[in-house]
């Protein structure tokens, strides 16, 4: 079986925990043979990679995420042991219990725990801000030195990068894959924004399936005269808070017995036993996990009822936008969709979603002002976009770009306008009131 994962050539510390981790767990079900390939850790599950993998071959999943783009057609060359989170499993229209969380928690048991003496807060950004970065000659190392806090990065050597980790006392985080091997390590974290090309669905959907809602703190570079200055005063402020999280034990503990128990059972699958070195890791961390389970403690619990109520109410707007989405857009329809990674995958399959600001294809954030804004939504309309939705995660863009909202209702009849949505046609050139 074959490790299939996405490869950048810059090295990214989440997809590049692939051959460091499955090389360790399953040693003895990877080979060359393309025949059959293992889809591990990362948002691979869409069109922009799913292309590039082969139709014939059997697709053995195992934690991977949806999000980037439309689901590839799943057929009976698919097989599922698990997805990444609750998002990921109904965008592949799975059933829940497929959803258990990211399986990079499975570094636990293979490296050892936390040192007791620490080297302070550090910083991992996601590494496309990273090269950003380094293009507008911002030195990203010079900064945090600046702000006091150490530096990962997200390119660099897997075992650095982990060691690194392992010594924090509290980590700042960009990379999804920092905040998921931080908090299997029990290392509180703190999940930041510092460009707006970051895929909140991926966050939310390994959030959600720990039971708490993504809510990043956001840097606005793009607004600053100064974004070296404004990023050493953003992480200044991070660290000296005394705001982390971490998942509760019981949660995690359960979700790392789970993963075990699908995992013994891809290698009984694919190979028939379980016995030697391979067996005696899962067995250790299986117990682990579960003593961790058995012995835990209420008032330890790191998630308050106020987050888990927040998370609900977030499930609950979600679902109220998918079912007014998908019965107000007729299937086939382009649409422009600002949500902030909400909905995307909720469409892929019917629709036609688009970013008002792209990228080679990606999200880019937001506009940089009002004209940019309506120049761009007036480029997609030319090109046959037919609405233009805003999810309840992006409201503040109706207030923060004036312009844009007065031309869209000046211009184009709003179709629905609740708590969870507001549409807008771009066909109709009359406005109406909503309904």
């Amino acid at each position: 079986m074959k490790l299939y994962f996405a490869r950048d050539p810059v090295g990214n510390f989440g997809d590049d925990l692939n051959p460091w981790l499955w090389s360790r767990l399953i040693p003895q079900l990877l080979d060359d043979n393309a025949a059959e390939l293992f889809i591990g850790i990362g948002t691979i599950l869409n069109t922009s990679i799913g292309e590039e993998i082969p139709r014939q071959p059997l697709k053995v999943v195992f934690g991977a995420g949806a999000g980037y783009g439309l689901m590839p057609p799943i057929d009976h060359r698919w097989k599922f042991y698990c997805v990444r989170g609750p998002l990921t499993a109904k965008a592949a229209k799975l059933p829940l219990d497929c959803a258990i969380t990211d399986p990079a928690i499975l570094v636990k048991s293979l490296i050892e725990s936390p040192e007791s003496t620490t080297q302070g807060v550090a910083f991992m950004p996601h590494h496309a801000t990273a090269l950003r970065l380094a293009a507008e000659q911002i030195d990203l190392h010079a900064v945090c030195q600046t702000a006091g806090v150490r530096y990962i990065d997200p390119c660099g050597d897997v075992d650095i990068s982990l060691l690194s980790i392992r010594r924090s006392s509290l980590l700042i985080t960009e990379a999804l894959h920092g905040a998921v091997v931080a908090d299997a390590l029990r290392i509180p974290w703190i999940p930041v924004r510092i460009y707006e090309h970051i895929l909140a669905f991926k966050w939310r959907d390994w959030c959600a399936s720990l039971g708490f809602e993504y809510r990043p703190h956001a840097a606005s570079l793009l607004t600053s005269d100064d974004p070296g200055k404004h990023l050493v005063r953003f992480l200044r402020r991070r660290a000296e808070s005394d705001y982390g999280i971490l998942s509760p034990d019981r949660i995690i503990a359960e979700a790392e017995v789970r993963l075990k128990q699908r995992l013994e059972q891809l290698v009984v699958d694919f190979c028939g036993t379980t016995r030697g070195a391979h067996h005696e890791c899962l067995g250790r961390a299986t117990e682990t996990g579960a003593a961790a389970s058995k012995g835990y403690d209420p008032s330890s619990h790191s998630v308050t009822f106020a987050q888990q109520q927040e998370y609900r109410h977030w499930w609950k707007q979600y679902q109220c936008a998918a079912k007014h989405l998908l019965a107000l857009v007729p299937p086939g329809d382009r649409l422009i969709l600002v949500d902030d990674g909400a909905l995307g995958c909720e469409f892929s399959q019917s629709h036609r979603p688009l970013a008002l600001i792209e990228k080679n294809g990606l999200a880019w954030g937001p506009p940089s002002n009002d004209e940019h804004a309506i120049r761009e939504l007036e480029r997609h309309r030319q090109l046959g976009a037919n609405y233009m939705v805003f999810a309840w995660t992006c409201f503040w863009w109706l207030d923060h770009y004036v312009g844009l909202n007065k031309h869209l209702r000046a211009n184009f009849a709003c179709v629905e306008e609740s708590d969870c949505l507001v549409v807008f046609d771009l066909q109709s050139l009359t406005n109406r009131a909503p309904g």
